[in-house]
Parts: structure tokens; sequence; C-alpha cells
């Protein structure tokens, strides 16, 4: 076994302890998600739309009937081609169908983790830290799919830093389970890597035939003309959202023109992180920006982009760090931010804060690895502290509440079994002020997201412009 699956294979299995313990004595896995692919899976096994309140909801209360209200379901927005997978895990019975995907989520954290390591060169504690807390936690406490798109990623990058293009379509490929994640690096890497564009074409087509066949026809242009406007809609107040469609509902758009602006500012970032790629990936001796970048800029007021997504914007921010050397401690900080995201459902919660206080020191270490080891420790110690007493400041921010219009949306008992379950999901959103409320602190934890987001990106297009770049760093030397 060589030391990089050995690598992966600890720190797959610490993760699986840790995650673990925290079950067991937690009661942590809701699962909430993975209830609802399980379930779209399901459907399309036995041949219905998985897009629909019946069968998903009967399934849903039927596997997990602890997560949501009697009448409530989540729908299951993935293409066709990504629910085709889940149509055979579905063929377990749950519990074991939710372990396999539990492993898979851990497993996916540890890759990425050291697919980051050896692109960087830093210990596998920095990027494992970086991805612990929302990645490898949060997303995995809810079942969610971040993870392996964001793996996916990864390895994307390591063989495009490699030269390996065919190697990195396939894994870019592999997270368009993700659509909106994976997107960006697919189409860098068609412009920017010829040889790579056979490989995403047969993916294509690929992802269109096992639509067509386990899901029939029709249901593909009823995805694209129903499902996700619908579903975008449904999401416009969600409180956890961090895409232009939110800002611009608590302006006071309406939900057509909050969902239409989202849509317009991912392909506008889109199209600007592509285009910019190749240049700050050339001028920070950094080719698996190729593939990082595009990503990271769509996470920045991106459609549909949730706290849960925004990890993906990790690897960009740690690889510009580590090329920047000394003048990119402004994208340390920023990967801080990102990593932990001031979300206001998690600003107290036990098992949350101890794991950012390891993520905050894992990060500081990296982020010195130039200074003496005593003046590290001391650093890595400091920023936990640090931490710990912006977030109390958090804390006490005025939790007041900003009114937002609301626009009349079909109550749950006039829905048909037929009907999109998105409509079901939006009635709930909107009927909860958890799901939906925005308050002042809310606000300002998102403004501090954005900033880093936005810190990051400008970093990587500044240094692109300047007339003598950072010299090679040991992003080059660890893939020789």
């Amino acid at each position: 076994m060589s030391v990089n699956r050995r690598t992966a294979l600890v720190t797959f299995l610490a993760l699986v302890a840790g995650f673990t313990l925290i079950v067991v004595y937690q009661h942590r896995w809701s699962g909430e998600a993975f209830s609802a692919f399980y379930c779209g899976g399901e459907a399309v096994a036995h041949g219905a739309n998985p897009y629909r309140i019946e069968p998903l909801r009967s399934c849903e209360h039927r596997v997990a009937p602890q997560t949501n209200p009697p009448d409530v379901v989540e729908p299951a927005p993935l293409p066709g081609y990504a629910l085709v997978a889940f149509a055979a895990l579905a063929r377990l019975p749950y519990r074991p169908a939710a372990l396999v995907f539990v492993a898979a989520s851990l497993a996916s954290v540890a890759i990425a983790a050291v697919a980051l390591s050896e692109l960087t060169g830093l210990p596998l504690v920095a990027p494992l830290g970086a991805l612990l807390v929302v990645d490898g936690f949060v997303n995995v406490s809810y079942g969610e799919i971040p993870p392996l798109a964001i793996a996916a990623l990864c390895v994307a990058g390591v063989y495009a830093a490699r030269g390996r293009d065919r190697l990195a379509a396939l894994a870019a490929s592999a997270a368009m389970i993700e659509p909106h994640l994976g997107l960006a690096a697919c189409l860098s890497l068609i412009l920017w890597r010829p040889r790579a564009r056979i490989v995403l074409a047969g993916a294509a087509i690929l992802f269109g035939a096992l639509w067509i066949v386990f899901l029939s026809l029709p249901n593909l242009p009823e995805y694209f003309t129903q499902v996700i406007p619908l579903q975008s809609r449904a999401e416009v107040p969600a409180a956890d959202q961090y895409s232009l469609t939110w800002l611009a509902h608590l302006a006071g758009a309406d939900d057509v023109l909050a969902s239409q602006l989202g849509s317009l500012s991912y392909i506008a970032l889109l199209f600007f992180g592509v285009l910019a790629a190749p240049r700050v990936a050339r001028k920070l001796h950094a080719p698996a920006l190729l593939v990082f970048f595009p990503v990271a800029a769509t996470t920045l007021f991106g459609v549909f982009i949730h706290d849960l997504q925004l990890p993906a914007a990790v690897p960009a921010a740690l690889v510009i760090a580590v090329a920047l050397g000394a003048s990119g401690r402004g994208v340390w900080f920023a990967m801080v931010v990102v990593s932990l995201e001031w979300v206001t459902w998690w600003e107290t919660d036990r098992v949350v804060v101890v794991l950012s206080i390891f993520s905050v020191a894992a990060i500081a270490w990296a982020a010195m690895r130039e200074r003496a080891p005593r003046e590290r420790v001391t650093l890595a110690c400091l920023a936990p502290i640090a931490y710990l007493l912006v977030l109390a400041v958090y804390v006490h921010l005025p939790h007041t509440a900003i009114l937002t219009g609301a626009e009349p949306w079909p109550s749950r008992a006039a829905l048909v079994p037929s009907a999109q379950a998105a409509l079901n999901w939006g009635a709930l959103i909107r009927g909860s002020s958890e799901a939906s409320g925005a308050t002042v602190q809310l606000l300002i934890g998102k403004l501090i997201v954005w900033a880093a987001l936005a810190s990051v990106l400008v970093q990587g297009i500044r240094t692109s412009r300047i007339s003598r770049p950072p010299a090679p760093s040991r992003l080059a030397a660890s893939l020789r």
C-alpha cells in the first residue's frame, strides 16, 4: 500500500471513530437529506417520479419518521443520473444504506484532505482542519452530498496538476453529482485542457443515457422547466442560503426576480472563474487552480449555494494561500471564516465549537509554517482563544428581525400528491421563522463570509496581474 493510500485509510478510520463517538454520545446523526435522496432513489427503482410529493413523502416518513412533520416532504432535486446511484443504494434497507453513505462521506473527507495535503505539501492536519467542521461534521450529520463532490474536485485538482487531463476530467465528472459545484470545473477543463474533452463528452452522454433509461425521456425537460425553477423559488427566503437570491429577497425583490438574480450571478461568476483560472494558475504555478478557482468563484453569491456547499471554496483558498507564501496571510484569515461559517444555528453548539477550536489551531499552525517551532505552537494556541473571543462578540450581536415581504405560496394542505415536492418544501420554509427568519446577526455573519470569499478571489486575480509573481513554491515540488 502506498504512503498516500495508507494515510487516507488512517484518516478515514480516525474520522469514523470520532464521528461514531459523536453519534453515540450526542445522538447527532439526523440523515435528513439522505432520507430524501434514498427515497428519490427508491422512486426511480420503482419507476415512479422522484420529484413529486408522492411517493417521496410516504417513503421519507416510513424510513425516517422523526425527520419532518407528517405532511412535509423534503425534495430530492438531484439530476436523474445522480438519483440512479441512489436507486442502487435503495436496494439495501434504509439503515445499512445509511451506514454505507456515511462511510462513503467520511472516506470522501479523508480523500479530499490527503489530496490537498499532497498538492500543497502541508501536513495533513491543515487541510483536514479546514474541512472538518462543515464538510466533515455538519454535512455528514445531515447526510448531504457535498463531501462526495468536494473529494472528486480535489482528486481532479491533483490530476490536473500532474498533467493527467483525462483522469482529471473523470474526477470532475464525478463532482457533477452536485451540478452547481462540478459544472465550473468541467467547463474549465473543456476550455483549457483539450485532452479532457473526450472524457467529459463521454460522461455527458453516459449521464444523459442513464437519465433517459431509468427516468424516461419526458422527465428530462420536466427537471429543467419545473423542478429546478420551483426548487430555486422555494428556497428564496431560506436562512441557510448564501446566494444573491437571498440578499435580493432581503432587499424586497419578489421570488421570481430574486431567483433570476441568483441565476445571473452564478452565470457571471462561473464565466469569470473559468476565464480567469488559467492566468491565476500560471502566475501562481498551481495548475490545480484550473479546477479549484472557477468552483470558488461560483460559491460567491452563486445560485442555490448554501452553507453546506461553501467548503468547495476551501481547496482554492488553501492552494492560493500556500502559493503566495508570506504575502498570503489574508487568505489564511479568509479560509478560517469559510471553514467555520458564522451561522447562527451553530454558534453555540458544543461539538461544533470544539471542532472549530481544532480547525482554527490547525489552520494557524499551517499559516505560520515559516516561523520557528516555538512561535508556531504559541500562535496555534492563541488562535483558538481569539476565535472564542470573536465568537463571544458575535453571539451578542443584535437578533433584531429584518422584515421581508411574504409572497403567496400554496399551503401544504392544498397540494395534491402529484404536485412538485418543491411546493411542499417552500411552504415549510415560509412557515418557519427558524428556516426563513432574517436577523441583523445573520446578515452580519453572511457579510463576513461573502467578504472572505471575495478576498480569496481578489488575491488570486491581483497576483495574476503582477509582473513578478511569487516564486514556485512547494506546490510544484510536492507533485514531482
